[in-house]
């Protein structure tokens, strides 16, 4: 996984990845969920501020041999979908402005 953190003021949120979920800050995407033939873009956000942008890589796929053959002998092959390439995951993370604690008067 690539992470990339957008230049700013603020504590940038952590960022894991477990079993085909990651998580950014309190937010989790099921990569299974996103995926798909093209690069897909999850936008996270806190409020109305960028929390983080997921970048999927497009689907990989694999011609597996099943064994059996057509009406022509030729060999059958299956289209097997892949895991997600997480080495070509990327992840921007932007830093998060803490707010101000509001101050009562006394």
């Amino acid at each position: 996984m690539i992470i990339e953190k957008k230049p700013g003021n603020g504590e940038y949120p952590a960022v894991s990845l477990d079993s085909g979920v990651i998580t950014v800050g309190d937010q989790s995407v099921a990569l299974d969920d996103v995926r798909g033939d093209s690069e897909e873009i999850v936008d996270l956000k806190r409020g109305r501020a960028f929390l983080a942008n997921i970048i999927v890589p497009p689907n990989r796929y694999e011609m597996v041999d099943t064994g059996e053959t057509d009406e022509d002998g030729n060999i059958v092959y299956d289209k097997q979908l892949q895991p997600v390439d997480t080495n070509r995951l990327r992840v921007i993370v932007w830093p998060q402005v803490q707010e101000p604690e509001n101050q009562q008067e006394v």
